[in-house]
């Protein structure tokens, strides 16, 4: 009997925690030299301390050193209901789990010009519960072991100048752009979800206000431009620690002022992936070991954004909007019809309009987004544009089910073909928006002030169809079909319905406690559709949150 393994890159999770020790240090050493300074200064405050920022909780007259410590803690606790993940019958394994996450982002300054940012990730994960093997090798967070007390994830550790000319920043950060369909630093919950991710790159970074130089007028001041030289440490797309070695170059140009930023973004990038080992072994024979190229990306992206707010008495009207588009090439899903390389043209858009009336305690946002479809996976074309997973929609259809039927397809094809199919790692969503249309209405209502009630409705379908990764190349030739091995014509993903409750007893500049239980219903469409139109059950989900910020 023959068996076979394929491992994507090395077993480098080890190296992963070993190799952030060092920085793991560095930052919990200036947690306790500021906190040690903050016992000290705090009784002197109004004497000897100044507080010059919000979060600055120590510093010296005249600002010549500075420090803060923000943070949060949160805890999930998650109940949903199984479905069926293929024509098989096999269903979803990840039905309970406890979760928990710790942020801390100590700074410090030197002088009013120069800091240090800093911010680690520690027991991030499933502390208890459920697990699933599916897409062990291939998602951002594997859901195949509890493995939430031993994570540590560095994110930002970089220097800050604010120079005559304008600022200088070296080091590594979270990158954000606009609503993040394209750059996202993970850090905002959907109201619904929690954040994900974030693209966290070795940058050096030059923004300024070229009119500036030769004007001191406050418009002069306004319009900015940032050039950036990055290394991808992670994002959706590459894992340096992985073997991945991705490299950008980043422009930017935009206006900026209290209510009007209006901007456009530009990155060429250029990927070369992990590479990939096939082992077999015979009983009585010596095993053999075969090395697959990893595939390259070589891409331009450009991305528009825009966010409009006007206040008034009563509240305020916000209007956002960010369409991206992505060009060039890729080795990765290559065919018979194109050996080589694929040909990249893809585009996305999302806008947000959002109401608040403070009078009566209501806000209302509605939400909408577009990801092209790539349906035909055996021409020359690459067409799926895929929002950056940072970008959160609701509590199910995405986050959940997609992710998950993604996740079991990609993991199918690994265990099924001696040597994967080229680009099986892109397969997998991580819970992010593609191939899709989708509008996600939410209104918020805060009766008083401990208390908010949200309600969220969420509809999507699929312009191009749905076609499983498995079902539609191993099984079909190529012909599309769902998860479920059925061709159903419809491209309705279908609809959820999402509500929570929160508590806020302290809620303060400096310190905010939240408690809450949410609760979501997900109705499949026609899309999801089982053999002789049989519908998916519909999934729910319930979660009760804990969340302690300062």
């Amino acid at each position: 009997m023959v068996h076979r393994r394929c491992v994507l890159g090395g077993d480098m999770a080890g190296y992963r925690t070993s190799g952030f020790v060092a920085a793991f240090c560095v930052l919990v050493a200036t947690a306790v030299f500021l906190l040690a300074a903050g016992t000290v200064c705090l009784p002197l405050a109004g004497m000897l301390c100044a507080q010059e920022r919000d979060g600055m909780f120590w510093g010296e007259r005249g600002g010549s050193l500075s420090g803060s410590l923000h943070g949060e803690t949160r805890l999930r606790f998650v109940k949903q209901s199984a479905f069926q993940l293929d024509e098989t019958g096999e269903e979803s394994t990840v039905e309970v789990y406890l979760s928990h996450r710790l942020r801390l982002g100590p700074e410090l300054g030197f002088g009013r010009r120069v800091r240090l940012v800093s911010q680690v990730d520690l027991f991030d994960g499933h502390l208890l519960g459920d697990t699933s093997p599916d897409g062990r090798t291939l998602l951002l967070e594997p859901q195949d072991e509890n493995h939430g007390l031993d994570s540590l994830l560095l994110r930002r550790l970089h220097l800050q100048w604010e120079s005559p000319i304008g600022l200088l920043q070296v080091g590594q950060d979270a990158s954000q752009w606009g609503l993040g369909l394209l750059a996202n630093a993970g850090e905002e919950d959907g109201p619904f979800s929690d954040s994900r991710g974030g693209d966290l790159v070795e940058r050096v970074l030059f923004a300024t206000a070229p009119a500036a130089w030769f004007s001191d007028s406050p418009l002069a001041r306004r319009f900015i431009l940032a050039l950036a030289a990055d290394a991808v440490f992670r994002d959706d797309n590459a894992d340096w620690m992985e073997g991945d070695r991705a490299y950008q170059a980043v422009a930017a140009a935009y206006y900026r002022d209290d209510d009007l930023f209006a901007g456009i973004y530009g990155a060429w990038r250029t990927q070369k992936d992990r590479r990939l080992w096939v082992e077999s072994w015979e009983e009585h024979v010596p095993p053999l070991s075969i090395e697959v190229p990893g595939d390259e990306l070589d891409v331009f992206a450009a991305d528009l954004f825009l966010r409009y707010r006007l206040g008034f008495d009563e509240g305020a009207i916000e209007l956002a909007a960010e369409g991206a588009l992505v060009f060039g090439t890729t080795s990765r899903g290559r065919n018979e019809n194109s050996p080589k390389q694929l040909d990249v043209l893809q585009g996305g858009a999302a806008a947000l309009l959002r109401f608040e009336l403070d009078a009566v305690g209501i806000a209302a946002d509605l939400r909408g987004g577009y990801a092209s479809g790539d349906r035909n996976s055996a021409d020359g074309r690459a067409t799926g544009f895929r929002f950056d997973p940072g970008y959160r929609v609701g509590m199910i259809l995405f986050d959940d089910v997609l992710s998950s039927l993604s996740a079991h397809s990609a993991q199918r094809l690994l265990d099924d073909r001696a040597v994967p199919p080229s680009g099986a790692r892109s397969l997998v969503t991580n819970g992010a928006v593609t191939h899709a249309l989708f509008v996600a209405p939410e209104v918020e209502y805060r009766p008083w002030r401990p208390l908010v009630l949200a309600v969220g409705f969420v509809w999507a379908m699929m312009p191009a169809g749905l076609a499983d990764p498995y079902n539609t190349n191993a099984a079909n030739g190529g012909y599309p079909l769902n998860p479920y091995g059925v061709d159903t014509g419809s491209d309705q993903l279908g609809y959820e319905v999402d509500g929570g409750l929160w508590v806020i007893p302290v809620d303060t500049e400096a310190v905010e406690l939240s408690f809450a239980a949410q609760g979501g219903m997900f109705v499949p469409g026609q899309a999801l559709a089982r053999e002789g139109g049989i519908d998916l059950s519909p999934v729910l989900k319930a979660r009760f949150l804990l969340d302690l910020r300062w």
